[in-house]
């Protein structure tokens, strides 16, 4: 009889399979079961045994728990599931209960109020955090939160009081970073690294101090006591805080801003920081603004801090790490499967002598694959800063050249690259422009790259107030066409003269560096200008009342013909002169009768200035001009005279007759016996001119003043 080589069952001497096991079995063994059940293995299979094997093994791969395709399914649904688990998990988190996103609840746990006390007064505003370490807290504010050196500031946070000092103070920008004098509990909230578009969504908070009067805690600092407004970015504008400052970029917003919200942060729907709320920045009614996130970055990047730029996983990240888990589940079941068919064949109770041996394919799989893992990690990660660097990402670039000599063999460049963009971020321009100019022109954007830091290298200059450096590398970035250079220098240079203006109080050359610009057509400078040109007439006025006509005149010559500072520019020309010349061509020439005679017409024509006439007697020449005839007192007893040679005489009463020259200066007719010098001079007489035909005389000799007319 024929028993089955696998399982020892009787067959039929006709069949092929065998009706218990199933297995094909044309090949038989003549032992009966109890023998077969000793043997250590079956009898040699034949081929069709084999492919009998064979045909079992594939049925198996089919309807197998761990069949290919089951493990395919079950991978799909593993990366399927974890991703909607975390799309689920990110959109149920994303909004309270109150209608206000929940990262924005949760940020505002960083926000704290500021405190400045005054030997006057207290004054309040809010802040938030921006870097922690063991000893210190780093607090962003809005500078005018501690305007004029208050002698005490403190951060209140959960109603727990902590001392503060300025860290960094920028008034051109209103930023400012307190550093309290130990660590305050609570995390640095994340700040984006590109400014709010146009429409974004917002959330404003902070400590209104006028909330205060709803509350019996003066000074409440409690996370629930934070008041949150939402609107949207109405426009993006560029404007300056102070008007010799840098030009800083605000985010017109609707969201309410109260005073004392002034530092507290403007958030997205994700709790990042887009802006710090800037109440001094507007005064029209439901129009708001807050410095935007750009504006925070530099500053603090300026001053040796870091700051958080996300709030947690993001979504990319976390289907990134679903599908990554999907792989490793698929490789699990595959290994499973493998070792699941070994140990199947190892347990067999028949094994077939003769059977070819089998290919290793199946067991190298797992290797392989995590082989390519291995290698397409390692890949990503040398690829990773030439990826960055394109997008402009240096410093985390940086972080990720892991091998520099094999960066190097691959792009002599990208080194270099990377550090002169580090520079760039870290605001060392001048450092960057340096290194960029050194790489080819046509290496990446190096071109582009090498303006930008000029760009923002003259800018810098602008923020040190070193102007003339400014404007002489933003007019050669006009000449490139770059950016908004040629507009910048504009800017820098109406700055410059705001910062005269305002800072030095040189008024003067406020004036004309305005004016210059006013010339080529820059209507700020010109509305500016107006402005200043009434203020230095009227302080022109001041000083020739005060009769301090050096800067009188000062003033005068550089306003023009505003008004009648003509007429100013010509008295004071006169008094300030103690020589003689004459009006000509509308300058000023020395000695010539008929141009004496025409600025006699012209200072008598000016009688409704204060002072005017006195001009007339101010300088020699003018005065003998002005004098030239016979004055007498009504009853003919006295008389002055000058004739045509400006020989002078006179019977008003002297103090000495000896003398033998005259001159007259300052409305002093005075005399002398060298002309050279002024030793032994003596002053006869003051002369004022009443009006063309009138004046009268002072006589130093009996302290009696004579009135004359012109005869």
């Amino acid at each position: 009889m024929k028993y089955c080589a696998y399982c020892g069952a009787s067959l039929p001497d006709e069949s092929v399979f065998c009706p218990q096991c199933g297995k094909r079995c044309v090949e038989s063994t003549q032992h009966t079961p109890a023998e077969l059940s000793h043997s250590e293995e079956p009898a040699a299979v034949q081929p069709e045994t084999q492919a009998s094997q064979t045909d079992n093994e594939n049925k198996k791969r089919v309807h197998g728990f761990f069949s290919v395709k089951r493990n395919r399914i079950i991978a799909v649904a593993a990366a399927i599931i974890l991703a909607v688990a975390a799309a689920v998990f990110l959109l149920a988190g994303n909004r309270s209960s109150s209608g206000v996103p929940s990262a924005v609840m949760n940020s505002r746990n960083s926000v704290v109020r500021v405190v400045s006390e005054y030997y006057d007064g207290t004054a309040t505003g809010s802040g938030f955090v921006v870097q922690n370490d063991r000893n210190n807290t780093y607090i962003i504010t809005n500078a005018h939160v501690v305007e004029d050196s208050p002698h005490t500031v403190y951060i209140l946070h959960n109603n727990k009081e902590y001392s503060a000092d300025i860290y960094a103070i920028n008034t051109k920008t209103d930023l400012c970073i307190l550093r309290t004098d130990q660590a305050i509990s609570a995390k640095a909230l994340p700040i984006v690294d590109s400014d709010a578009r146009q429409g974004t969504a917002v959330y404003a908070a902070g400590y209104p101090g006028a909330a205060d009067n709803f509350s019996d805690n003066y000074l409440d600092s409690s996370v629930d006591s934070i008041t949150i407004t939402n609107g949207i970015v109405s426009a993006v504008r560029s404007t300056t805080i102070v008007s010799y400052g840098t030009p800083v970029t605000l985010l017109q917003i609707n969201a309410a801003i109260n005073h004392g919200n002034s530092g507290g942060p403007l958030f997205n729907e994700s709790g990042k920081v887009i802006g710090i709320n800037t109440y001094a920045a507007f005064d029209s009614q439901g129009i708001f603004a807050a410095i935007a996130a750009s504006e925070l970055t530099g500053f603090i990047r300026s001053n040796n801090l870091t700051y958080k730029t996300s709030n947690g996983l993001q979504l990319w990240l976390i289907l990134l790490l679903a599908v990554a888990a999907a792989l490793v589940v698929a490789v699990i079941l595959f290994v499973a499967r493998s070792k699941g068919r070994e140990s199947k064949k190892a347990t067999s109770a028949v094994k077939v002598a003769s059977a070819p041996e089998k290919k290793k394919g199946s067991r190298r799989a797992p290797t392989i694959i995590a082989a390519a893992a291995v290698l397409l990690v390692a890949v990503l990660l040398f690829s990773a800063p030439f990826v960055l660097a394109r997008a402009g990402n240096f410093s985390l670039a940086g972080k990720l050249v892991l091998i520099p000599s094999l960066t190097k063999t691959v792009d002599e460049h990208l080194a270099d690259y990377i550090i002169a963009g580090c520079k760039l971020e870290d605001g060392d321009y001048t450092g960057a422009s340096n290194i960029f100019q050194t790489l080819p022109k046509n290496y990446l954007n190096t071109a582009e790259l090498v303006k930008e830091s000029e760009y923002r290298r003259a800018l810098k200059l602008a923020d040190n107030q070193e102007w003339d450096d400014a404007v002489k590398y933003m007019t050669s970035l006009g000449k490139t066409g770059y950016k908004d250079s040629a507009e910048q220098v504009l800017k820098i240079r109406y700055r410059k003269a705001m910062y005269y203006l305002e800072e030095k109080g040189n008024e003067l050359a406020a004036y004309e560096q305005l004016k210059a610009l006013s010339d080529v057509g820059y209507d700020k400078a010109t509305a500016q200008m107006e402005i200043l040109r009434e203020a230095i007439y009227q302080d022109m006025i001041a000083y020739y009342q005060a009769k301090d006509y050096d800067k009188a005149y000062e003033r005068s010559s550089i306003i023009g013909d505003y008004k009648d500072t003509e007429d100013y520019n010509l008295l004071l020309y006169l008094r300030r002169s103690k020589l003689s010349f004459t009006y000509k061509n509308n300058s000023y020439y020395m000695d010539y009768a008929e141009d004496r005679q025409k600025i006699v017409g012209l200072v008598e024509k000016m009688g409704n200035i204060e002072g005017a006439m006195d001009a007339l007697v101010g300088s020699y020449r003018i005065a003998e001009e002005f004098l030239r005839g016979t004055w007498k007192t009504k009853t003919g007893g006295y008389y002055f005279k000058i004739d045509k040679e400006g020989s002078a005489s006179y019977n008003i009463p002297l103090i000495e007759k000896n003398k033998k020259y005259y001159a007259i200066e300052n409305g002093q007719l005075i005399h002398f016996n060298a002309y050279t010098t002024e030793k032994g001079s003596v002053v006869q007489y003051t002369i004022h001119p009443v009006s063309h035909d009138v004046i009268k005389i002072y006589a130093h000799k009996d302290g009696k003043t004579y009135t004359l007319y012109r005869q």
